[in-house]
């Protein structure tokens, strides 16, 4: 391992001048060490100590010392001094993290930072940086359309010679996504069975791995978001470039906590990219989880991968729409048994809390009895209806249709009582 400490003692013939003890000095740039008055004549001696009080051993570089006969006051620099922001998300707040240094003798003070585009401050307050130290700037930024970005950053400081340093900001302003990551934490990311780290990935820092059963089940892994902004949004998942991924590995899709769809794929395919799952309707603040696993039964593959789940906005339309999955919402699921004699139960399913009615009625549209009529919390339900109607006498055997209704949404199934 490489030293993270070092000791810098600068010293002329009146001897010792300056220390500076630096702390993880980053190679590739010019460090500052200390201050002299150095005569025309007289030596100067420049001392790297390395401590090392470990038993391991440890890497030092020492390559070339500067000395400069002229600096300034204040002197600020930035870093980077170009900022790629890449795909960013609509109304979605990110921190841009800006590196500014002072090379100067003076404590400088960074009055403000502006968007070139709208003069908006985002600097919180006022910030004074010590001599020959930096301060890391965490700037906030939030895009409202989508489209390119091309804007400056403005910094105004005290700097006596360049008090206004524009950096340029570019990127790409996507409508809304979010991206679940399985380096996000337990909120976000879960597992079962055996897993590993693999340092091949896609998207973050890391993937995961698990060994293919054949079989039996093996192991799975969750994702877990909600979105602010109701919709419809495709899901995407991403695995690295690989040639040795599940052929079969199954991804089930759940809302609120109740299961709406699956789908299986071959993670091999378009490996690297995000490869679309599926379209869903999200409710704003409703969670959705996508659980990637090993049925057991993969045609072929080596491994199970796991890297992000991306939730890509489509559209803000409202449920009502043609685009929109129906049972996402609300669900009348197909009664049973079907044809049935006395008794039929009858399914439902709900996303968020709903007043329902559920009525049934005869081919000809005539009102029969109503079997529902009350406040529901999300969940899955069952009730039933005796083939009676609205007095309890019993009805005559048929075809019958049960009508669900929450506001504007609709469902409808039909069902054939046999005597």
């Amino acid at each position: 391992p490489e030293l993270d400490t070092v000791l810098a003692v600068v010293a002329t013939e009146g001897g010792t001048r300056d220390t500076n003890v630096l702390v993880a000095p980053r190679g590739g740039e010019w460090i500052w060490l200390g201050l002299a008055d150095i005569s025309v004549s007289g030596p100067l001696t420049v001392d790297l100590v390395f401590p090392n009080s470990g038993e391991n051993p440890r890497r030092v570089y020492a390559d070339v010392v500067k000395v400069s006969a002229y600096l300034r006051d204040r002197d600020l620099a930035l870093e980077p001094e170009v900022i790629d922001l890449g795909e960013v998300s609509i109304l979605d707040s990110i921190s841009v993290p800006v590196l500014a240094r002072n090379l100067g003798l003076d404590t400088l003070q960074i009055f403000s930072v502006t968007l070139a585009s709208t003069g908006e401050n985002i600097l919180s307050a006022p910030l004074p940086i010590p001599p020959m130290s930096s301060r890391t700037l965490q700037l906030p930024l939030r895009f409202t359309w989508p489209g390119p970005i091309v804007d400056t950053l403005v910094v105004r400081s005290d700097d006596p010679v360049d008090a206004t340093l524009p950096v340029p900001l570019t990127g790409i302003a996507e409508p809304f996504f979010l991206v679940l990551d399985n380096d996000d934490g337990a909120a976000v990311y879960q597992e079962f069975g055996e897993w590993h780290t693999s340092n091949a990935q896609a998207y973050g820092p890391s993937s995961r791995y698990s060994f293919l059963q054949q079989g039996s089940p093996g192991a799975g892994a969750t994702f877990t978001g909600s979105v602010p902004q109701a919709g419809i949004y495709d899901i995407y998942e991403i695995v690295p470039v690989t040639q040795n991924a599940s052929q079969g590995a199954q991804y089930r899709f759940w809302l609120n906590g109740l299961p709406v769809d699956s789908i299986t794929i071959d993670q091999n395919e378009d490996s690297g990219t995000w490869v679309r799952l599926q379209r869903l309707y999200l409710a704003a603040d409703f969670p959705l989880t996508v659980e990637v696993r090993d049925p057991g039964n993969s045609p072929g593959g080596v491994v199970l991968r796991a890297d992000a789940i991306k939730l890509q906005q489509v559209s803000n339309l409202s449920a009502t729409s043609e685009d929109v999955p129906v049972p996402d919402r609300i669900t009348l699921f197909p009664p049973h048994p079907n044809p049935f004699n006395q008794r039929l139960t009858i399914p439902i399913r709900l996303l968020e809390e709903r007043s329902l009615t559920l009525d049934c009625y005869t081919l000809r549209g005539q009102w029969v009895t109503r079997i529902l009529n009350r406040s529901l919390q999300p969940g899955s339900y069952t009730f039933g209806w005796n083939g009676t109607n609205d007095r309890g006498q019993t009805v005559s055997s048929g075809v019958y249709v049960l009508v669900l209704r929450s506001g504007t949404l609709t469902r409808r199934q039909k069902v054939l009582l046999l005597k």
